[in-house]
Formats: C-alpha cells, sequence, structure tokens
C-alpha cells in the first residue's frame, strides 16, 4: 500500500459502495502476502508505524469514516520488530492500541514476532505493557501467530486459561510449556514451527499429543516438523479428523532408523484429502517408510516434494515403491498429483499414473528428469485416436505441468522434441484440456517453435504456457 500522498483515486474508484472496497482491499493485502505494520522514516519526526488499513484510512475523509466505522478490518494485528529498539517498539504500541480500541468487539487476528532469531530476548517493556492486555481479549482472538516470542505476555501460567474462540494457533515448539494451561475447545488450524537445520538445537521440535492440550481428535489442518529418526505415527493416530495435513522430514542429528512405535497398526485418516509432504533427497528411504504405514482412503490432492542435488542422479524407484503402493493400499480417488525434485524411472511413473485413473491435475518438476523419460510420459498421456476409454492413461486429465532443466550436452535438441511432444499431447486432449505448462532449459528456435501452440490458444480454450530458459514465450507472465 502507498503512502497517502502518492493515492489519487479516481471519482469512480472514490464512491465504491463499502462492501466493494473492504473485499478490494483485504484482496490486495491477500495478493501482497501481509498485514505487517510498515515502518516509515519522517526527516523531522523520525520512525512512524503504520498498518495497511491506517494507511487506507488516510486516502480521504470517505474512506477514512469507512475504515473507522468497520472494525473487521482493524481485527487484523501483525507486527515485526527489533525487541532491542524502543524507536520502533513505541510505535508499535501506538499503532496496536489504535488497532483493539477501533476493532471493538470484533475478532482479533494476531500475529506477533521478533527480527531476534534466538527465542531468549523479551520485548522491551513499552510493547510488554501493551501486550500484556491481550489475555483480556482471548475471548475475541480467532487466529494466533508467535514468531521468534518465547511466551505471550499477560498469561497466567498458574491457573487455566481458555482461548473459546481461537481457530487457528501458530507456534514454536519454544512456547510448549507456555500453553500447557490453556484450552481450545474450538481449535481446528495448527501450525508448529521448525528450525530449518535441526543439527543447530538440542531441542526436540518433534510434538507429541501428551506434551500439548490441544483438540487432536478435532484438528481438521495440521503442519509440523519431524526429525527423520521420530516415528509420528502415534500423533497421527490422535488426529483422526484432518482433511489437511502437511509434514517437513528433515534431517535428524542421527543418522538412524525411526523409533519403534507400540501401535504398530496402519493410522487410517479417513478424511484426509489433502496431504503435502517435504524431504530431504537422502533419506527418501525413510519416507517411504512412513507411507508405508499410512492409509488416506479420502486422499484427493498429493504434493511430494525434495529437495534436488544436481550431483545425485540415481533414479531410485521411489514412486514405485513408496508412493504407488500408498496409493492403491489406500484406494483413494485421488485427483491431484505433484512430484518436485524427485528422480524417477520411466516405469515408476507410469506405475504412478495407472493407478490414478481419476486423475485431474498432474505436475512434475526436477533437476533429475532425462528428457527421454519427460517425452515418454507426454506421449504416453497423449489420447490416441478411437481410442478405448478405459485403455487410456489418467483419461479425465485436465491439468498437467511439466518443468525440466535439463544438464544434457544438447539442450536445445532436447528442448524442441519436448515441445513437439507436448504438442501432440495438448491436440488429442481438445477439447477437454484445461491447461497444459512445459518448462525447457533450451530451444533451438524460439520464437517459430511455439506458434503452432500459440494457434491452438487463439483459436480453444485452453490455456497453454510455454517457458524457455525461465523466460516465458507463451502464455501468462
Amino acid at each position: 500500500m502507498s503512502a497517502p500522498a502518492e493515492i489519487t483515486p479516481k471519482k469512480h474508484i472514490h464512491d465504491l459502495p463499502p462492501e466493494i472496497l473492504i473485499q478490494i482491499f483485504e484482496h490486495y493485502i491477500n495478493l501482497h502476502g501481509s498485514y505487517v505494520f510498515i515502518t516509515t522514516l519522517l526527516r523531522k519526526s523520525g520512525l512512524m508505524y503504520q498498518s495497511p488499513v491506517h494507511t487506507l484510512s488516510q486516502v480521504c475523509s470517505r474512506w477514512r469514516s469507512l475504515t473507522c466505522s468497520t472494525s473487521v478490518l482493524w481485527g487484523r494485528i501483525s507486527t515485526r520488530l527489533p525487541a532491542w529498539d524502543e524507536r520502533y517498539t513505541r510505535g508499535v504500541s501506538q499503532c496496536m492500541s489504535m488497532h483493539l480500541d477501533r476493532s471493538r468487539d470484533g475478532p482479533l487476528h494476531l500475529n506477533l514476532g521478533s527480527f531476534n532469531p534466538r527465542n531468549s530476548m523479551p520485548f522491551v517493556s513499552v510493547v510488554s505493557r501493551k501486550l500484556s492486555s491481550i489475555p483480556y481479549h482471548h475471548h475475541r482472538l480467532h487466529s494466533l501467530d508467535i514468531n521468534n516470542i518465547s511466551h505471550l505476555p499477560g498469561l497466567d501460567l498458574t491457573k487455566e486459561v481458555v482461548f473459546p474462540e481461537l481457530r487457528s494457533l501458530s507456534f514454536a515448539p519454544s512456547a510448549y510449556k507456555y500453553l500447557e494451561m490453556v484450552l481450545f475447545p474450538k481449535l481446528r488450524d495448527v501450525s508448529i514451527k521448525f528450525p530449518t537445520d535441526p543439527w543447530l538445537t538440542d531441542a526436540d521440535f518433534t510434538p507429541s499429543a501428551s506434551t500439548l492440550r490441544l483438540p487432536w481428535g478435532k484438528l481438521t489442518s495440521l503442519t509440523f516438523g519431524c526429525e527423520s529418526s521420530k516415528d509420528i505415527t502415534s500423533i497421527l493416530h490422535e488426529c483422526r479428523s484432518l482433511v489437511f495435513l502437511t509434514l517437513h522430514i528433515l534431517r535428524g542429528r542421527e543418522d538412524c532408523q525411526p523409533e519403534a512405535d507400540r501401535n504398530t497398526s496402519f493410522p487410517v485418516l479417513h478424511h484426509l484429502r489433502h496431504f503435502t509432504l517435504y524431504m530431504p533427497h537422502s533419506i527418501m528411504y525413510g519416507t517411504v517408510q512412513l507411507l508405508n504405514r499410512l492409509k488416506c482412503p479420502s486422499l484427493s490432492s498429493l504434493s511430494l516434494i525434495a529437495e534436488a542435488y544436481p550431483e545425485i542422479n540415481d533414479p531410485w524407484p521411489f514412486l514405485e515403491e513408496g508412493v504407488t503402493r500408498f496409493i492403491v493400499r489406500s484406494r483413494c480417488p485421488l485427483m491431484s498429483l505433484e512430484v518436485s525434485g524427485i528422480p524417477i524411472t520411466e516405469s515408476s511413473l507410469l506405475a504412478v499414473l495407472r493407478s490414478t485413473h481419476r486423475l485431474t491435475s498432474f505436475s512434475v518438476t526436477g533437476d533429475f528428469m532425462q528428457s527421454v523419460i519427460v517425452g515418454s510420459l507426454l506421449t504416453s498421456v497423449s489420447i490416441p485416436l478411437a481410442s478405448n476409454s478405459e485403455d487410456q492413461l489418467v483419461p479425465e486429465l485436465r491439468d498437467i505441468r511439466i518443468t525440466l532443466n535439463s544438464y544434457e550436452a544438447e539442450e536445445h535438441v532436447c528442448g524442441d522434441t519436448l515441445l513437439v511432444l507436448f504438442e501432440v499431447m495438448v491436440r488429442s486432449r481438445l477439447p477437454y484440456l484445461y491447461s497444459a505448462v512445459i518448462s525447457v532449459s533450451s530451444l533451438s528456435r524460439p520464437n517459430t517453435s511455439v506458434d503452432s501452440l500459440r494457434e491452438i490458444q487463439r483459436e480453444k480454450t485452453v490455456a497453454l504456457k510455454v517457458i524457455v530458459g525461465g523466460e516465458v514465450l507463451l502464455g501468462y507472465s
């Protein structure tokens, strides 16, 4: 959001109905991904702290009246500040007071963080006093996100506290002991932060159902990280209502197999529909062991994302040994599959596609893929003329995205061949195809190679995109 002096709204924008203006504003903020308060350095008065909604209220008198009377706009409080600089914290305190007052009795969405990378340093006194009043608004809190803060000031840890309306909670493991006396009866979305490199910490950041008094059985969304040596099937046994699960498996400090779990049965997540799994390439074998213990009969979307190292080119059949067996055992109606950074073989890729007959969206990305494998994929998903629908591979496929970062000697030759196969696939799936994207390293004749695809996009209702060496030759930028 620009500074007030730079905003010159046209008359038709000025006279927008309040409901439309609020929706446009919230959509703008969501696109830019942040409600964080803005710091502005003024020549005379020094630092000024503003929030996006405060900036909006300064455009004109009508917009000021509208924003000040709309409490829902002021319910989002998000700030990051250096905990040791009182020049910043004084402005934050004033801005927080304004938001708390103008939000009145509306819902609060609180996002508090510090630039301090360690959790030991508290906020300076002026902000601590303001934050200490937050528990008095506990009945209004709908979401809470604390980052690089060891605890929430004002919480009395000697007695039980209830956050009756809190739906979403995000925190770091260092806050475990500060949440032991807090109850969240309506909590449904939990995100537990984790260190990017567990080798740098001695703390165990893998969550445990016995450590936190969360309504595990009622959660519908869960995001957390764990070391590869930890067995997390026990916590998944508790989360039987999950619809969304995002799991980050990190390299452990010790290179060992996962701990044995007393409950050896497969966790059956009956309601899980969206599963995203992040993992380092070096521990994919341990990831297969996890998939071998899960059953998700309602799963419709699966994303498998691994760190890619170009010097590793071992095409270990991860998809065939882990993913295909997981899909077949779960008997799930998988409709969306994303594979990124995972070395694959032609047989494993085709095995996965044969086991996902209802697939409508498929995305594959990586540095490991050889052009012959991608070419085989494009040929396989092309629908031959007068073919039997029962024999077609992924007959309901509507969206396909392929990214190939090739390291072969004649990259442009590979790119030209793949683009021809890509066009054949697109033509074979018209008019049922919605969108198709391909990214290659290079082409011998970039401008002329996409002419026929450009003609298809002009005449048909399909969104096509061709990227060559990071440059978009066809489609939106």
